[in-house]
């Protein structure tokens, strides 16, 4: 299912492509988070996950450390060997 997210979506900050609304929904969906779960797990103090679903409806760039922790937490580490 990677292969819905672009290999520039798993670069190191320096280098990395903001993703895509379709991107982000479709990491939330590898993961099996909810949006309410996805903000909690990234500490996010949203009750209802609306920071999460700004970023799915591309209203928001999601930011680089709550799309790392997702990563991390869908089983996409292993795209991260260059860190």
């Amino acid at each position: 299912m990677t292969e819905k997210i672009r290999p520039e979506c798993f670069l190191p900050f320096p280098e990395w492509s903001v993703p895509t609304k379709e991107e982000v929904t479709a990491l939330l969906d590898m993961s099996g988070l909810t949006q309410k779960q996805a903000a909690t797990l990234v500490g996010l103090k949203d009750n209802n996950g609306r920071t999460f679903r700004r970023f799915t409806m591309g209203e928001t760039p999601i930011a680089y450390a709550y799309w790392f922790i997702l990563c991390q937490y869908a089983g996409l580490s292993n795209n991260y060997k260059n860190i």
